[in-house]
């Protein structure tokens, strides 16, 4: 769904062979998608390739710091924190930077030159390690998906957004069901189901120092039904999610729509971030455990796609915000 890669120094060292570089040019473009750049030592990683991209031809380095710079737009650059006991200096070093790194916290993968791994045992017995050469038909860096089909539970489920939670400033679930499972008695469960799962959203999101701004719910206010009485089962919630909120000042809040004359709230289940989008088909209503007779399909949305989604809120009417702090 959301891999974290992180590329070696090595793969951006001097070549003249223009298939290398179409290889490397290949790779960063196929991260646009659906990978997280693992940016080592603090960010000094990025640091260490802008150095190297400056003993490059001209060209060869213009192009690589545009799909570098598209990474950074598109905000898949996340610092990782030092592993090793000082700042590597060398391919060596950088290479037992990235191993020790991915022991502590698991990488996808790790591409670097066929010469840089096929030297180091410990990289080829890791398992995650990609020659830049053969990426094209490396079974590993081929594997990734846009969409992953699992039982409809939290332990199932929840893994797939955590990497998202986890890096993002600003979150909007969207599930047009939350309202009216909290306002009908007989579907009680359903209604604790969502508490849980969006609390562990809520946890995942806020579990670090990392600056945040806001979580919010989107739901639909039920027909026939009042914005106070929607706030009145909110409510619970409240002290519910205590444990979740983080410390800081950031906002967490439900926002509450209503339909407008020819034009229905839209009936699909999203995670929005400034990351990525997430589709979820039956949404956050999700089991405890790691098994359910139902599945779930998380999928990533395309940007045009997602920014569609977005769009459709100003054709909505805003009934109010119900904050849960």
């Amino acid at each position: 769904m959301l891999y974290e890669v992180t590329l070696h120094p090595s793969v951006f060292d001097r070549c003249t062979d223009r298939v290398y570089w179409n290889s490397v040019a290949h790779i960063l473009q196929g991260m646009f998608a659906n990978c997280v750049f693992a940016n080592l030592w603090s960010g000094e990683l990025l640091n260490e390739v802008s150095r190297r991209l400056k003993s490059l031809d001209h060209g060869t380095a213009d192009t690589l710091r545009r799909l570098l710079d598209r990474l950074r737009d598109l905000r898949r650059i996340h610092p990782r924190p030092p592993a090793g006991g000082r700042m590597p200096r060398s391919n060596p070093e950088w290479l037992d930077e990235a191993l020790l790194s991915h022991s502590r916290c698991a990488l996808f993968a790790i591409i670097a030159r066929d010469a840089v791994l096929s030297a180091s045992p410990p990289a080829i017995a890791s398992g995650v390690c990609v020659p830049v050469e053969g990426a094209g038909t490396n079974t590993l860096w081929n594997g990734r998906t846009h969409a992953q089909q699992v039982p409809r539970c939290r332990g199932c489920v929840l893994p797939l957004l955590a990497p998202v939670l986890e890096r993002s400033r600003k979150v909007h679930v969207v599930d047009y069901v939350i309202a009216r499972a909290l306002l009908n008695p007989r579907r009680s469960p359903s209604a604790a189901r969502f508490r849980d799962a969006i609390g562990q959203c809520i946890h995942y999101w806020g579990r670090d120092r990392r600056p945040r701004t806001e979580f919010v719910i989107h739901t639909e206010l039920p027909r026939n039904e009042t914005l106070a009485r929607c706030a009145s089962a909110f409510h619970p919630w409240r002290s519910a999610l205590r444990y979740a909120l983080p410390a800081d000042a950031s906002r967490v809040l439900i926002r509450v729509w209503s339909s407008t004359t020819g034009r229905y709230f839209q009936r699909n289940r999203f995670l929005l971030s400034e990351i990525v989008a997430l589709k979820l088909g039956k949404g956050f209503d999700l089991f405890p455990g790691t098994s359910a007779r139902q599945t779930e399909n998380v999928a990533i949305l395309p940007e045009e796609s997602a920014r569609l989604v977005e769009s459709e809120f100003a054709q909505l009417r805003l009934e109010g915000e119900i904050g849960l702090r």
